[in-house]
């Protein structure tokens, strides 16, 4: 019996003594970390995801806005009388360098008219106070590039001519922007030049 209890003890002592020592190795290998190793080789490059949604289209800016100064009409043209189609105008020629015949083919032309603090876009019709024809009608067109034609006159068909501090101001928009983004902007000043942060 007293054998018997020998083994065991002797065994017990043997377990603890190797349980003891791969502990301690545990240790050793845990707290003494070798040198980093070489990079290895690069994988291969996966494949190319799936395209992600496309984003909102921003608003329209100055980029490709063309706009002038207010330009006093004394300043910039001189009177000339005309008739088209039968009908007789006061003519005056505002400069536009950057008028191209492009813009005129496939842009907007929009020219503004200023005069005692009232803005507003042509052509522009105001009526007399003595009747139907005694109004003014006061129109542009761009028959050529590099210059924009103001035409005035009365509704009577007589020509009329133009106060000479009268302002006038053009924007010109390079075709690529859709017309719908225009509609109901043009008519009034202050939106537009809002909608293209243009100085005003």
């Amino acid at each position: 019996m007293g054998t018997a209890n020998k083994v065991r003890k002797n065994r017990s002592y043997k377990y603890y003594t190797v349980l003891s020592v791969l502990l301690a190795l545990s240790t050793i290998a845990i707290g003494c970390e070798g040198p980093t190793g070489p990079q290895g080789v690069q994988g291969l490059q996966g494949e190319v995801g799936p395209q992600g949604p496309q984003g909102l289209q921003g608003s329209p800016g100055t980029a490709n806005v063309i706009y002038s100064d207010w330009l006093r009409l004394g300043d910039v043209s001189s009177l000339a009388d005309t008739t088209i189609l039968n009908r007789n105008y006061a003519m005056y020629h505002l400069p536009a360098p950057e008028l191209t015949q492009e813009i005129n083919d496939y842009g907007v032309v929009i020219v503004y008219y200023k005069l005692s603090g009232m803005i507003t876009p042509l052509p522009f019709t105001l009526g007399g106070l003595s009747g139907a024809d005694s109004g003014i009608f006061i129109t542009f067109a761009t028959l050529k590039p590099e210059r924009i034609t103001l035409l005035s006159q009365r509704l009577d068909n007589t020509s009329f001519t133009l106060n000479l501090n009268t302002e006038f101001r053009y924007i010109l928009i390079p075709g690529g922007v859709p017309a719908e983004t225009l509609d109901g902007v043009i008519e009034d000043y202050v939106e537009l030049i809002d909608f293209f942060q243009i100085p005003g």
